[in-house]
């Protein structure tokens, strides 16, 4: 092989290597005691998978703040890594302790293009993904050049996230007033699970400072909660 088709290899490799570790894989977890409070299922679900790559998203089916004394008895976690899911399914049958136990989690794939994960989860997905879909995600998005004005920002992101679903609204930040720099990360306000779900799986933007955009992190449940019922 000459000298261009070992460089082609290279960055062959490379770029693979890259959308690898920019993808994002997503588990099922189960096993955790569902009568816990939500935030400490999902800060024990994030404190556990973060030796597997970047944990952006805890998502509990049908939990509602205030209004979920119980939860479900699954979780769906999201990590952005390279080999996240390899590394995450060898986490199956720890006994964990701190805010979820002591207790044993069993660990699943649930890639994207799943359509059948079982029939008594499938059964609590689409019991509650209706009511999912009607309340509002914040999202982190960060990968923008922080040196573009403000409101180009947000009206790009908007466009970009808008092809996922309901965007209901985009929020960038001054670093400094005076020179107008913004702060790397910005919030996306929108509506629904599935509109989260495809903006995880959401590439890069073809406008020139846009390029490397992604979704860092879906904000969880709230510490302080008043659950009634």
């Amino acid at each position: 092989m000459d000298e261009s088709g070992i460089k082609g290899l290279e960055s062959s490799n490379s770029d693979a290597e890259i959308r690898e570790s920019s993808s994002v894989a997503r588990i099922c977890v189960e096993g955790y005691n569902p009568l816990l409070r939500a935030y400490d299922v999902h800060l024990g679900l994030r404190e556990l998978f973060a030796s597997c790559g970047e944990v952006i998203h805890v998502y509990i089916p049908g939990y509602v703040p205030n209004l979920s004394p119980v939860l479900n008895r699954f979780a769906l976690v999201y990590i952005r890594g390279k080999r996240a899911e390899k590394k995450a399914l060898k986490l199956s049958g720890v006994h964990m302790g701190g805010h979820i136990g002591p207790l044993s989690l069993v660990v699943k794939a649930y890639p994207f293009q799943a359509k059948y994960l079982g029939p008594d989860f499938d059964r609590i997905l689409a019991a509650t993904r209706d009511a999912d879909n009607e309340g509002q995600r914040s999202m982190g998005v960060t990968g923008f050049d922080t040196s573009l004005p403000k409101c180009v920002v947000e009206t790009t992101l908007l466009k970009h996230f808008s092809k996922c679903g309901r965007v209901l609204e985009i929020c960038a930040f001054y670093d400094d007033e005076e020179s107008k720099t913004l702060v790397p990360k910005a919030i996306a306000y929108v509506c629904g699970q599935d509109t989260v779900e495809k903006a995880l799986q959401l590439g890069g933007c073809d406008v020139a400072g846009f390029e490397n955009i992604h979704v860092y992190l879906v904000v969880g449940p709230p510490k302080r909660e008043a659950v009634t019922g």
